[in-house]
This record gives C-alpha cells, sequence and structure tokens, in this order.
C-alpha cells in the first residue's frame, strides 16, 4: 500500500521478513507500478508483482456542474479555490502547502488577479501548527479547515473546486488523485511515488518537484488559467470503479488458480 514499501525495506530486519513473504507468494498486488519498482530492486522477481490501483465510487466521484457546486456550497462564484483532501501528517507535507498558498496570493496580488481560497477537508496532528501557520502569514482568512467530510460531501467539493492540491513526500498512489480525476478536478502535486502513472498529461494535472516552491507556484497558475473542460478532463483520465478494480482482483486470483 505504501508505507510497507517506503518505511520498512529499509529496516534490515523488515525487509527481511517482507522479501521472505514474498517468496512464498505466486503475485504480489501492489497500489502503483513505483511500488512494484522498489519491491524489484530489493531482489523480488518481478514476474510476481502487479500493480492493481484502487477504485473510486462512480455514485460520489463523477463531474457535475461547477457553478451549481459552487452555490451549494455558497461559494462566491469568481474567487479560485483550492483544495485540500487528507491526513494532516508530516509525510503529506501541508505545512509547505500552507506557505505556497500564502506566496501563492501574494503573487496573485501584485499581478492584480484575485486572492484565491484554500480548503482543507481531513484531520490530523499538525492542524494546530497549520492554523498558527496561516496567522504568522495572515491567510487566516483565506484558508477554511473543513475537518473530515463523508465521501458525498468531498465530492461536491471537487466539482466546486479549480485545482486539487497534493504536496506530499511520498506516496503509494493516494486515492483522493483517482476521486479528483473521476471528477474532472485539475490536480496540482509532487511528482512522487507513483503518481505520475496516471497524472500523465498536462489536462489531467501538473507535476512538480518536491519543495520546488517556485514551481509549485507555477503549477498552480496554470492550473487556473487553462481550466480546460470537464468534458476534455473525463476524456483524459483513466479511473477505475472499485467494481473494475475487483475484475482485476478476480482475473489475477484466476491466473494464480489456472497455473
Amino acid at each position: 500500500q505504501g508505507s510497507d514499501t517506503h518505511q520498512y525495506l529499509s529496516d534490515p530486519i523488515r525487509r527481511e521478513k517482507i522479501v521472505a513473504a514474498v517468496d512464498r507468494s505466486q503475485r504480489v498486488v501492489c497500489r502503483s507500478g513505483d511500488l512494484a519498482k522498489r519491491l524489484e530492486a530489493v531482489g523480488v522477481s518481478p514476474l510476481k508483482l502487479r500493480a492493481v490501483y484502487n477504485g473510486v465510487n462512480p455514485e460520489f466521484f463523477c463531474p457535475r456542474d461547477k457553478a451549481e457546486a459552487r452555490r451549494s456550497l455558497d461559494l462566491e462564484n469568481g474567487t479560485p479555490s483550492l483544495l485540500f483532501v487528507g491526513n494532516l501528517l508530516a509525510v503529506k507535507d501541508p505545512v509547505f502547502l500552507i506557505r505556497a498558498h500564502a506566496a501563492f496570493n501574494t503573487r496573485r496580488s501584485a499581478a492584480g488577479e484575485e486572492r484565491s481560497m484554500l480548503r482543507i477537508i481531513g484531520e490530523g496532528p499538525l492542524e494546530t501548527a497549520l492554523r498558527q501557520e496561516t496567522v504568522t502569514l495572515g491567510t487566516e482568512n483565506e484558508v477554511q479547515f473543513l475537518g473530515r467530510r463523508p465521501p458525498r460531501e468531498v465530492a461536491n467539493w471537487m466539482n466546486a473546486s479549480d485545482a486539487l492540491c497534493l504536496t506530499s513526500k511520498n506516496e503509494g498512489f493516494p486515492n483522493v488523485l483517482l476521486e479528483a480525476m473521476a471528477c474532472a478536478l485539475p490536480i496540482v502535486s509532487t511528482d512522487v511515488g507513483g503518481i505520475s502513472e496516471k497524472v500523465d498529461n498536462p489536462l489531467i494535472g501538473q507535476l512538480v518537484r518536491g519543495g520546488d516552491l517556485e514551481g509549485y507556484l507555477d503549477a498552480l497558475e496554470l492550473a487556473l488559467e487553462r481550466e480546460p473542460s470537464r468534458q476534455d478532463l473525463s476524456t483524459s483520465s483513466s479511473v477505475n470503479s472499485w467494481t473494475g478494480a475487483a475484475e482485476e482482483y478476480d482475473l489475477l486470483i484466476k491466473e494464480v488458480l489456472a497455473n
């Protein structure tokens, strides 16, 4: 899923046990191609490894009318809205996002453009520090902490937003990106883990090297400037439903049983 390869493979005892478990398996499902490559790099046979991406619930995560979604959430129609969805943990680096958002608004003000709002869906141990950071930067009125939200509400926020922002230091392949793609929401993300395997063209999103503040600001600008049609984004992205993901598992299980 992610942490088992990102973190545990660096521990010699854990690595030995993981590789031994994999050796006893006929197939190992990885959440992304990147995770499979990490296992292959420590000696696992690539013939055992299969990347199967998670799915999304298409009942919730699908493109809807943006203006209608914004009205339902009482959002000002013209104000750019950036969205983060995830746990507020160090590996997600939300501190970088808060600082990038402040710098982005400073750039927009200097250019005579309207400042943006950042909405954060999720909870975690960094929330207090993040709130304090907005006060320090003077953006406390431009960052909204929404806490946890059920999937239907997350999907509504995705349809009402202009870009999904991710600033992670490491990932397998986060479901939130699949959900954003299913809603035809442009993505701005650090280029980590297996993200580039799906976010593979500019219509879907912009990928930035981790820690590159100026690059991240440029990517945010592009996301707001281009605003491709929902039809273009839907056509460009490839996202499974959970039924589709289950069918891939089914085929894999039948393949193993047949051998």
